[in-house]
């Protein structure tokens, strides 16, 4: 009931979950992260609480993901909501280490369809896949993605290919984050299979 009262606002693009109490949204702009709609999360909380809020929060971020794609198609790590939509240039112009969950909960969310799938299937259709992207200027992250990255990637791709996923191993130099990543992405595998 706190995260309804206290981080989800009205905006023209329809409820908006604030990425935190203060430091998103100021008198002359407003700030997003697509990657806080943890679709399985919202769903769970529609589910206890009753309360509708949840399930347009839910429809709200996707029409967000729909219209918030930049470059070659991909949704920023932080987004501007001030005056249309645009990428929040002074946090990140990249599509890189909070994007990358996106996918990942549409997946898990049951919101897979191929029109949300298929910019980040071709984005990760090459090998090794980057760990970011510059939305703007179209540069790439030097190193290839983590594991974690590397792991939602499969996850996505296997989704929509249809098959099961082949999930990289964590190496001695993957850190917490990357750890984490492969944890979910094997998580929303399994109960997107067998959400029993």
């Amino acid at each position: 009931s706190a995260i309804a009262r206290l981080l989800i606002v009205e905006e023209p693009f329809g409820l908006v979950l604030r990425p935190g109490l203060s430091g998103f949204q100021f008198p002359d702009r407003r700030i997003a992260n697509l990657s806080y709609w943890v679709w399985p999360a919202l769903d769970a909380l529609a589910s206890l609480t009753q309360d509708g809020i949840w399930s347009r929060l839910g429809g709200s971020g996707l029409d967000l993901l729909r219209n918030a794609r930049f470059g070659p198609d991909l949704p920023p790590d932080w987004l501007d909501l001030t005056r249309g939509l645009s990428i929040a240039t002074d946090y990140s112009s990249r599509f890189g280490y909070d994007a990358i969950r996106i996918p990942l909960y549409l997946v898990w969310g049951g919101r897979e369809t191929d029109v949300l799938l298929a910019p980040f299937v071709r984005h990760w259709s090459r090998d090794p896949i980057p760990a970011w992207t510059d939305l703007i200027g179209g540069g790439e992250g030097g190193a290839p993605a983590p594991t974690g990255m590397a792991a939602v990637a499969e996850l996505v791709r296997a989704r929509f290919e249809g098959r099961p996923a082949q999930f990289p191993c964590l190496t001695e130099r993957d850190g917490y984050y990357s750890g984490t990543l492969l944890l979910l992405a094997r998580l929303a595998e399994k109960e997107a299979t067998d959400p029993a």
